[in-house]
């Protein structure tokens, strides 16, 4: 160690500041938000280090304004004989629950809320099973003629959480009639809401893999939006649009010899 080292109860108690600045604006580097933490903070935690966190960035001056964006990091505070750790690759899907791996700063509360989405029902949703798979449909299918061979079901996607509606057997064009609850957290860092159609599989180990049908996704600013030409939190009824992937069989007509 330098002899101007600090000792260590006095870095412990050093801050770091994390900012994010607009280049293009006309002030230069104009200021959009920041967060700052003890550096002490970060030695106590597993490993002398946060991962993969998300920053709740604010105005320094004015806390009460609410968030301004949000910053994901890795930061390790390393002594003397501390091993840095290995950081895990970087996931970004649906499985993460961005709420629960937020910091913010002291005084920025966010607050409860519930989303509840009214399932009502899907039109024209396609075969998605092929050959052997496709056998096996009808192997266990309860009716033995004029069959759909789809057996949907709808799941909803926001800020790490996921809620799903019943599976309806053997219906193209199924009805549900459900309503689905996800607790959320206000303001929220996540943007969108995502909509999609799964066909249930039926077979066995590993060839039991439901099959994505199509996914569509909802803007949170079309469902409410905040100030004084904001609207209240409603979207709809209506019919959402959902596209996939080309479907992995070809269709035939069955009377074309």
């Amino acid at each position: 160690l330098r002899k101007d080292t600090p000792p260590a109860s006095e870095v412990f108690d050093l801050v770091s500041k994390q900012e994010v600045c607009h280049s293009r604006t006309l002030r230069k580097d104009s200021l959009v938000g920041s967060f700052q933490f003890d550096l002490g903070m970060i030695y106590l935690e597993d490993g002398h280090a946060i991962v993969h966190k998300w920053l709740l960035l604010t105005d320094p001056n004015d806390a009460a304004s609410g968030p301004k964006g949000y910053l994901k990091v890795s930061v390790m505070v390393l002594g003397p004989g501390d091993e840095p750790i290995r950081l895990p690759k970087v996931v970004m899907d649906d499985k993460c629950d961005i709420e629960s791996n937020l910091l913010r700063p002291s005084g920025v509360q966010l607050q409860p809320a519930t989303l509840t989405v009214k399932v009502f029902k899907c039109e024209e949703v396609p075969r998605m099973d092929v050959g052997f798979f496709q056998g096996l449909k009808s192997l266990f299918s309860r009716k033995k003629e004029d069959v759909d061979l789809v057996d949907p079901y709808v799941e909803i996607f926001f800020a790490g959480k996921k809620v799903k509606t019943k599976v309806i057997d053997e219906n193209s064009n199924p009805e549900f009639w459900q309503k689905l609850n996800l607790g959320v957290k206000v303001p929220s860092m996540c943007d969108r809401i995502r909509v999609r159609i799964v066909d249930r599989d039926k077979g066995f180990g590993a060839i039991n893999q439901d099959d994505v049908v199509g996914t569509s996704y909802i803007p949170v600013s079309q469902i409410s939006a905040p100030g004084e030409d904001g609207f209240l939190p409603l979207f709809g009824p209506c019919f959402v649009n959902l596209y996939g992937a080309p479907r992995a069989f070809d269709v035939t007509d069955e009377y074309d010899y």
